[in-house]
């Protein structure tokens, strides 16, 4: 069974042998994905709609830090982070469920609202973070999905809000509308 932790440690249950970890960003019937294009097998692939997680680093403390270091990179497209940011998002935006746990994957859902605070504490000038991304850091989902720029080394491209709904199926006449 899982462990309470203090405030400052917003863990509900632990997962020693976790594999990867990830955030789903949910409101209402809407959750944030992105384009993963390193999934892409040839020129005319259009890649792959996915979450924001991945696996397991040496250095990370446990599946949380996993989970907003994942997060912050594939956002920001930035893979050197400050420990102290990944803390910080932790204490201040605590866990309000417990994650599932899934074959080794962690993943746990924060709001919008959450999301936003996430992106207010990364502009913070103390942080040094900065994206190649963006013009200016992202503060709000709008900014988030507006104003991305069209980088081609990234793992993640184009952002978008999908329903959440199963199964998906988009028709091809409005996937042809939208490549031509």
């Amino acid at each position: 069974m899982g462990q309470k932790a203090s405030k400052s440690a917003p863990i509900y249950m632990t997962h020693s042998e976790y594999q990867a970890a990830g955030i789903l960003f949910t409101e209402g019937p809407l959750a944030l994905a992105g384009v993963q294009k390193e999934r892409t097998l040839g020129l005319t692939d259009t890649g792959t709609l996915s979450g924001f997680g991945g696996r397991r680093e040496e250095e990370d403390i446990d599946w949380c830090h996993t989970a907003w270091r994942e997060v912050i990179e594939e956002l920001y497209n930035e893979s050197v982070l400050p420990s102290t940011l990944i803390m910080t998002l932790r204490v201040k935006i605590p866990l309000r469920d417990q994650p599932t746990y899934n074959n080794g994957y962690v993943m746990f859902r924060l709001s919008f609202k959450d999301l936003e605070q996430a992106l207010r504490i990364c502009a913070n000038p103390k942080y040094k973070l900065h994206s190649n991304l963006y013009k200016t850091m992202p503060l709000t989902l709008q900014d988030l999905l507006m104003n991305r720029l069209p980088i081609s080394n990234t793992e993640i491209g184009s952002l978008a809000l999908i329903p959440i709904i199963r199964p998906v199926k988009i028709a091809e006449e409005f996937t042809q509308d939208v490549t031509a």
